[in-house]
């Protein structure tokens, strides 16, 4: 089995957002865009959202990537992967333009036994968490886990393993690059 960290492709696709204002006026101060892997379902209102290009890009993704660790799927994506996914996290409503998305928030985070603490290493300057400079997994750990968060890396990044990379390819979502390289 595969781990990798996955991002949104930027070649050739728009990128995801709700703006800053738009969640303070939907959520006002309940809203923290590091979910942190918390629920957040129960205060969460509907926004509306936005794809957008600085490159004349035009295609919008199936799914993508979008703050801290957060998966953002369209009807299609929802539809045929949306139930695996379902049992690692929750789905929040969000809008573009009268088009309903899904984001997904992750709450799956492994335990600290399935990091490899002899091959991982963070960065630490003064005491302070500055990111991880190595991270690899004992992936005969991560066995039930579709995608996930780890305390390693203060639940920044979300990870996935190889079963979740061929349901997206298998269904031909597009709008995710997959890397092997944790840390990049």
């Amino acid at each position: 089995m595969s781990v990798y960290k996955f991002f949104s492709n930027l070649d050739g696709f728009m990128s995801f957002s709700i703006s800053a204002e738009e969640l303070i006026a939907k959520m006002g101060g309940r809203f923290n865009p590091r979910f942190n892997a918390k629920p957040c379902a129960q205060d969460w209102q509907k926004p509306s959202c936005y794809f957008f290009s600085e490159a004349g890009y035009t295609k919008i993704p199936d799914i993508t990537c979008w703050a801290i660790g957060c998966l953002v799927l369209n009807q299609k994506a929802y539809d045929t992967i949306g139930v695996a996914l379902a049992s690692y996290g929750e789905f929040l409503p969000a809008e573009c333009e009268q088009i309903p998305y899904y984001v997904f928030n992750a709450l799956n985070v492994v335990n600290d036994e399935a990091v490899n603490q002899s091959t991982s290493k963070q960065d630490i300057e003064l005491g302070v968490f500055m990111g991880v400079k190595s991270l690899a997994f004992h992936e005969i750990q991560l066995k039930e886990s579709l995608v996930f968060k780890t305390n390693f890396d203060k639940k920044v990044s979300l990870f996935c393993t190889d079963v979740f990379k061929k349901l997206v390819e298998n269904n031909k979502l597009q709008g995710l690059t997959f890397c092997q390289d944790l840390v990049a």
